[in-house]
């Protein structure tokens, strides 16, 4: 009976030491999962058919479907290009998947496949000798895309590099443009 009894007050004296370890591991765990981003970064969209060569800022706004900083995620993507006498505009949701690659105790580094499509918005307006000649143009964006992003500070700072990203404008015909951009998202 004494044995039973010196089991039990282990087992009591294991299992009350455990519960506030436990309690303090899923506190620190959970300080870490921010599923929601916004951020914003900058780049230049390249000519592989009709639209010409721009520079490029990106604004973005997602959400991770687990509540935490990997795992399938969807954004809403907004970006705008310039230069060469014309103006786009691009607003595609966008879903993906970020998956760690190396996770340490203070930074970490994630691959981010992702696809999107939306629409796109080009207005054109050019100087001639006889005075500003302007138009529009709207067309369906798809996009494919893969993001390295690297975690900071406790994983509120992503620093982003999309160094893939193909757009195809589909209207009456289809034309390819490429994308590389770089920026930051602040996680919460």
């Amino acid at each position: 009976m004494t044995r039973t009894v010196s089991i039990s007050t282990l087992a009591l004296t294991l299992l009350f030491a455990f519960i506030p370890a436990t309690s303090l591991a899923q506190t620190s765990t959970q300080a870490s999962e921010r599923p929601f981003h916004v951020g914003g970064g900058g780049g230049v969209a390249i000519e592989l058919d009709r639209y010409p060569t721009q520079g490029a800022i990106v604004e973005q706004f997602g959400w991770h479907f687990l509540g935490t900083t990997d795992g399938p995620f969807i954004e809403l993507s907004l970006m705008e290009s310039f230069g060469s006498d014309l103006f786009t505009f691009q607003a595609t949701p966008r879903v993906g998947w970020d998956i760690a690659l190396v996770r340490g105790p203070s930074f970490g580094l994630l691959l981010a496949p992702s696809v999107a499509a939306g629409v796109v918005v080009a207005a054109v307006s050019v100087n001639t000798g006889f005075g500003t000649r302007s138009g529009s143009d709207a067309a369906f964006d798809v996009q494919g895309a893969f993001d390295v992003k690297l975690l900071l500070l406790d994983e509120q700072l992503e620093i982003f590099l999309r160094p893939a990203a193909v757009d195809l404008f589909i209207d009456s015909e289809v034309t390819a443009r490429y994308d590389v951009l770089a920026g930051a998202n602040f996680r919460f």
